[in-house]
């Protein structure tokens, strides 16, 4: 709900307003999630990729110079190439053919690519020009609230209490403001603005891959390549939460398959 939109908007160098991209957020993952269990009957939560919206960021609106409204529309065309390969069974078909072996390591890749967001954003780790990684100032005060907020998290989910996560959510962010390193909320409940709803439909789909009376091929590339990511990202999460659960047949496969697909594809499009 934060990360995402921190991400999206840069602090506003993107142009996407920050409000606007928590409402979408969260609209996109609470009717994706209900669709997921109206049409599948599976217990899958779905929300935005953590790993897409850096590259939409960094790559395509500063790397290749387009608006955001461009970038959200390679987002959408990715989508809907991701759609037809699961209405076509290609999708079901090319994941029914990779080795479980190599299933469980992408989810396993992108769990360490989100645990490394996460260890940037409490101060764990910090970027250094030569090795590229250096460990954090552990002697400021939201890093060592990060650490404690990680150590009473790990306890409870240890412990097997039902919500622990949640739970450590929020038993850190009480001790954050009891201990005044983070704001006490002005107030805990907003509306959103007109100007909020206004930014919403404006992906630029037409102008992602066709500008200057010429076809971007730099924007065909970034399809592509968003395509791979969100085609094997699913793989590894659907297999890993799956057999979490107990989800998974003998083949290690799910047994409505193609429907789960079909809805993250979905997805992917909102």
């Amino acid at each position: 709900i934060f990360v995402n939109p921190a991400i999206l908007s840069a602090g506003g160098a993107t142009g996407i307003p920050f409000e606007a991209a928590v409402i979408a957020t969260c609209i996109g993952a609470g009717l994706m999630s209900m669709l997921m269990g109206l049409i599948t009957n599976t217990p899958f939560a779905l929300a935005s990729g953590m790993g897409i919206n850096a590259v939409v960021v960094f790559t395509i609106v500063f790397g290749l110079g387009l608006s955001w409204q461009q970038a959200m529309g390679i987002i959408v065309i990715e989508g809907i190439i991701v759609t037809i390969f699961v209405l076509t069974g290609l999708r079901s078909m090319i994941m029914r053919a990779i080795p479980m072996s190599l299933k469980y390591a992408i989810g396993v890749g992108i769990g360490l690519f989100i645990a490394f967001i996460g260890a940037q954003q409490a101060g764990f780790v910090d970027i250094d020009p030569v090795t590229a990684v250096k460990l954090g100032d552990f002697t400021a005060h939201y890093t060592q609230l990060a650490a404690f907020g990680l150590i009473l998290t790990a306890i409870l989910v240890a412990f097997r209490i039902r919500g622990g996560i949640l739970l450590g959510i929020i038993g850190t962010a009480i001790a954050g403001m009891a201990l005044r390193v983070t704001p006490i909320p002005a107030k805990f409940i907003s509306i959103p603005t007109k100007e909020s709803f206004s930014t919403f439909f404006q992906a630029d789909i037409v102008g992602a891959v066709w500008s200057k009376g010429m076809i971007n091929i730099a924007a065909l590339i970034m399809i592509f390549a968003l395509f791979m990511t969100d085609f094997f990202d699913t793989m590894g999460t659907v297999i890993g939460v799956g057999g979490e659960a107990g989800l998974l047949d003998k083949k290690g496969s799910l047994p409505n398959l193609r429907r789960i697909l079909l809805v993250d594809s979905l997805a992917a499009v909102a």
